[in-house]
């Protein structure tokens, strides 16, 4: 018999999700459909930590982290800068100048990602508002076991996906 998620949710239930954090409910690994969820933690611009309800006569409700399907945003925590690395790749020849300068733009393009993705977390997380409940939509799984999932205000006309691809805080990404 397969599992399938609720799509409507008792007042009690409902109540429950609101004030649910990482540390109250366990985790889960499902497939289903759109569903109520509370996002519990925006982990950068496309990874979350939803609490969802799973289960059909009993449901519990569970946490887990996901990753926002179709697209990718930079990483939160790029690898630091290693100047010996660079004095190495750049070989004996290299003048201190030469080493200084690759070093510099090394470190100016390691902090712009770092800026992009603190912007595409902000993004995400104004999108998602202060209750964080939200839609969410299971697309599959990903190469790390994650639900890949679509998120959704209630009554919202665009997901956090399309939004954060249309403001350019994310590129399309493919499986």
């Amino acid at each position: 018999m397969a599992n399938t998620l609720p799509t409507e949710l008792s007042p009690l239930q409902t109540a429950a999700l609101r004030v649910a954090t990482e540390e109250t409910v366990p985790s889960f690994t499902y497939g289903g459909t759109r569903v109520p969820a509370r996002v519990l933690r925006v982990v950068d611009g496309d990874t979350v930590i939803v609490a969802i309800y799973v289960g059909v006569a009993a449901p519990a409700l569970c946490a887990y982290r996901c990753r926002l399907v179709g697209i990718n945003t930079p990483e939160r925590h790029p690898h630091r800068v290693k100047p010996d690395a660079i004095r190495e790749a750049l070989g004996p020849d290299a003048t201190e100048a030469e080493i200084t300068a690759a070093v510099g733009k090394a470190t100016d393009e390691r902090n712009a990602i770092i800026a992009a993705a603190n912007a595409a977390t902000a993004a995400l997380s104004a999108y998602l508002g202060g209750d964080g409940l939200v839609e969410l939509t299971l697309d599959g799984f990903g190469n790390f076991g994650r639900p890949l999932v679509t998120l959704a205000r209630p009554g919202a006309e665009k997901s956090a996906n399309a939004m954060l691809l249309e403001a350019g805080h994310a590129a399309p990404y493919r499986r």
